[in-house]
């Protein structure tokens, strides 16, 4: 019965299988280069050094912050060691910058920062230390640049961000 069922279905409309004719060529032959180089395009990852997020005003009048990672604190026994590393690199490029107090404690905070590092991507993320961090993240940073190498990229764009909600309130 289901094999009569499939001999009996029609085949696709002519429409269609021209449509679908067109898209291949145009993707896929030499005039199409401009529609390959449009889906790489997409495909590509995106750039640390895009387009900066507003950093929340709310947060301008900030004096201490708290860093851990998605999974845990720093002294989380079953924390990865690259998150670990992200945690340390975080806090010593903001104690570096010096413009906010590292505290050891999330009720102390008035910004929490949790990061975490992966192979594929590296996320930072801020929220306000008075709410904790069950809601929403106020602001988010994620690239492929990896917080546990000593760099920090990511610390960077907050510092620009904070800096640029401060100038403003």
């Amino acid at each position: 019965m289901h094999r009569a069922n499939l001999a009996s279905a029609s085949p696709p409309s002519t429409k269609a299988s021209n449509a679908y004719r067109h898209l291949y060529k145009a993707i896929f032959s030499d005039r199409g280069h401009l529609g390959c180089d449009a889906i790489s395009a997409f495909a590509a990852p995106k750039s640390t050094t895009a387009t900066l997020p507003a950093f929340p005003g709310t947060l301008a009048n900030a004096q201490y912050v708290y860093v851990a990672a998605y999974d845990g604190d720093q002294f989380d026994t079953n924390l990865l060691p690259e998150d670990r590393e992200a945690i340390s690199s975080v806090q010593n490029a903001i104690q570096t910058w010096g413009k906010l107090t590292l505290v050891y404690q999330p009720y102390q905070a008035d910004i929490i920062i949790l990061v975490t590092t992966r192979p594929s991507e590296d996320v930072m993320a801020v929220y306000d230390g008075h709410q904790g961090t069950k809601g929403n993240y106020l602001w988010r940073v994620m690239g492929r640049d990896d917080p546990a190498s000593g760099e920090t990229p990511l610390v960077t764009q907050f510092e620009k961000g904070f800096d640029s909600a401060q100038k403003h309130k």
